[in-house]
């Protein structure tokens, strides 16, 4: 019985199309799982989609033991022959020592995406106040683009209901060794708030690029 689905996103893989999205029995324990589409299968057809598997770590463990920390907002990408996943993780939610949302990055392969070939490394964790406002520690919902040889990984940060949730930037060199802590660079203020976007909480968000 599922209580929750969340932040569903498409992503082409290996030339395959999958489904990345967290999902959990409880009402608050969501975990990463992918769902591929089928040779031939059309996406709005919910038999065309393989059986959703968990993602997990190097040695087979699930990426969480999903008792007390909760992973969710995965996110691919490929630059230079590689491909990487972004997710955020926490721990004790809503105990005196919750985590805060962090997030977490990967190396994976396009045979296997749900399988990690790298530990997780610690790319970012809310320590700049409008990370923390409104009652939430928030780094969450990443995504990633390349441009100019350089991997652009946006973040939300502030409290998902309110007019805070923020969009925050992590910066990286194309060529650099992105499972490096010290590769990436963190903006100390949002790159889009209600104040430069005067939208109510543009936080979760995702880029796509104009052909036109």
């Amino acid at each position: 019985f599922v209580q929750l689905f969340w932040a569903p996103e498409f992503h082409i893989i290996g030339g395959e199309l999958y489904i990345l999205f967290a999902v959990s029995g409880v009402k608050w324990g969501p975990q990463c799982h992918m769902m591929k589409l089928k040779k031939g299968g059309k996406i709005t057809d919910a038999a065309s989609w393989e059986t959703p598997v968990r993602v997990q770590r190097m040695d087979g463990r699930n990426l969480a033991d999903g008792t007390e920390d909760i992973t969710l907002d995965m996110n691919h990408f490929h630059v230079g022959g590689k491909d990487y996943l972004t997710w955020s993780y926490r721990i004790w939610t809503g105990k005196p020592h919750d985590s805060g949302s962090m997030i977490y990055i990967a190396e994976t392969s396009p045979e296997a995406p749900w399988k990690l070939i790298s530990e997780p490394v610690l790319l970012t964790r809310p320590v700049y106040g409008w990370e923390n406002i409104h009652h939430t520690i928030n780094n969450e919902g990443p995504y990633a683009f390349v441009a100019n040889d350089t991997v652009y990984l946006t973040y939300s940060g502030g409290a998902a209901g309110g007019y805070s949730y923020a969009v925050g930037l992590l910066t990286a060199k194309a060529d650099a060794d992105l499972l490096d802590p010290s590769a990436w660079n963190k903006r100390c203020t949002p790159v889009m708030s209600y104040y430069s976007a005067e939208e109510f909480g543009p936080g979760h968000n995702a880029f796509f690029v104009d052909e036109s």
